[in-house]
């Protein structure tokens, strides 16, 4: 057995497509154990309230025995019981930063070393670490060859992995549940069912064997979104690339990718922010409702701060002119606290 892929658009035919798999897999049955894995734990919330508050083709309400886990979650399920032998623990951001710490007062270069003690210096080689813990050794010996400074990072990360040796991180328990899957029995993975890879964001190297072996033992189905356009789909073809399914899965025609119905421009952030908010406002008093509204921004921690107050600003203005408005008589007053 292989991992089975299925393509489908984002949103509610995704959506759609889920409620149909674990339908096929519980059968007569409704509490046929499934297992639906998720890209983070917020969107399996979401499933799961939408799967449950809906009735069902065959007329039941709701779902029953449907199991919401992150990979890393279900890996860690898998291998909690021999993961902690011989005293390993996992390893924490605190032992981290520390085997960061340890390995620059050890292994730092000319260009690291002016800079070891400091926090930011510390903070890159800690995402430095994580982002190449995935990748094996040779990877690492071309990132060193490329420059003084790259050879400089690869001798830290390398120190690292010797001082970590004695804890264990995520990708230690992904190796460790594709370990276990080659080698369970099928009788001890009956109790995770049906599994189902719901709209992966992305997939590690570690994280794609995971699945390949599961896909291997017990029925695995991907559900992999798509957009119809080719640039956006790049990751949807290095998805099933990574999963290996035994046929390639019918992709269809490219669709035309929507687009913007008008553009602004503005100097600076803070005027940015006003053109947006009196976009939001002038929406909401159309009468679109404002869970229907959504800001979508590059993601930077000053930018979510500055978007934040703003919004903050706009709604206190807007609750004290109403309130303003109001008359002073106690059925307003009901009605503003509502």
């Amino acid at each position: 057995m292989t991992v089975r892929i299925e393509l489908c658009p984002y949103g509610d035919a995704a959506l759609t497509t889920l409620r149909a798999l674990i339908e096929e897999a519980k059968g007569d049955d409704p509490f046929v154990p499934v297992t639906v894995v998720v890209p983070r734990g917020t969107v399996g919330l979401g499933v799961r309230r939408a799967l449950a508050s809906e009735v069902l083709a065959n007329g039941r309400c709701g779902i029953a025995n449907v199991s919401f886990m992150t990979l890393a979650g279900l890996a860690d399920s898998m291998t909690a019981p021999f993961m902690t032998k011989g005293g390993r623990a996992p390893l924490t951001d605190a032992i981290l930063r520390a085997a960061v710490r340890s390995a620059l007062a050890s292994t730092a270069g000319p260009l690291l070393r002016p800079a070891k003690d400091h926090s930011s210096t510390i903070d890159a080689l800690v995402a430095t670490y994580r982002e190449m813990r995935t990748v094996d050794a040779t990877v690492l010996d071309q990132l060193a060859l490329a420059s003084e400074r790259g050879t400089e990072v690869v001798s830290v990360i390398w120190a690292v992995r010797e001082l970590a040796a004695d804890w264990f991180d995520e990708v230690d328990v992904l190796d460790a549940a594709t370990r276990f899957l080659g080698d369970a029995d099928v009788s001890s993975l009956e109790s995770l069912g049906s599994v189902v890879v719901y709209l992966p964001s992305a997939l590690t190297a570690p994280g794609a064997r995971v699945l390949r072996a599961l896909g291997a033992r017990v029925s695995c189905t991907a559900v992999i979104g798509t957009t119809g356009d080719g640039e956006a789909d790049k990751l949807a073809h290095q998805l099933v690339t990574a999963l290996q399914p035994t046929s390639e899965p019918e992709w269809g025609q490219a669709g035309t990718a929507p687009m913007a119905d008008e553009v602004l421009s503005a100097p600076t952030a803070d005027a940015e922010l006003l053109l947006v908010l009196r976009d939001v406002m002038a929406r909401c008093e159309a009468g679109t409702p404002p869970e229907r509204i959504a800001i979508v921004h590059a993601g930077t921690p000053q930018y979510v701060t500055l978007l934040h107050n703003s919004l903050q600003s706009a709604v206190s203005r807007s609750t004290a002119a109403v309130s303003a408005r109001s008359p002073p008589l106690w059925p307003g007053a009901c009605c503003l606290g509502l």
